[in-house]
């Protein structure tokens, strides 16, 4: 087995240039399987607020995906939480993730539940795409059963 070296990787040279945007699903309706979960804070200082928010990494093996050099889109979910900090199972709060636990079979009153229980789950997505400062970007917009 061959020892990394990063300062001969450093020394490296590259000729051309290297692509500077992600490519994107194209909008429309896809099997895709959760391969990653992750927790993240996030803070906004313009409204004074902030919170968690859950990152569901999608995959598919769709050509429409592929051939478009795409193959992950990474589906956020801002959290609401409860007065001790965990999830806020009240009326009307997580709305986005009970709708992917429903996609996946995983949303039944009284059944113990955890974020990685989502991994390797398979479900139904419609993406869509909105502009962000005049770049192109996509989106999951709904999430059903496969």
């Amino acid at each position: 087995m061959t020892i990394f070296d990063p300062q001969a990787f450093m020394e490296t040279a590259v000729v051309g240039a290297m692509d500077t945007k992600t490519p994107i699903w194209p909008p429309g309706e896809y099997i895709a399987r959760i391969t990653k979960v992750d927790i993240k804070p996030w803070e906004s200082a313009e409204r004074g607020t902030s919170g968690l928010r859950a990152d569901l990494y999608l995959e598919t093996d769709d050509p429409r995906v592929t051939s478009a050099g795409a193959r992950t889109l990474v589906h956020g979910i801002m959290l609401d939480l409860n007065e001790q900090g965990g999830l806020d199972d009240g009326r009307g709060k997580n709305i986005k993730l009970g709708q992917v636990r429903e996609a996946v079979g995983q949303n039944e009153k009284g059944k113990e539940w955890k974020f990685p229980m989502l991994i390797g789950q398979v479900m139904r997505v419609q993406v869509t795409h909105f502009l962000y400062k005049g770049e192109p970007r996509h989106q999951v917009s709904s999430v059903a059963a496969v």
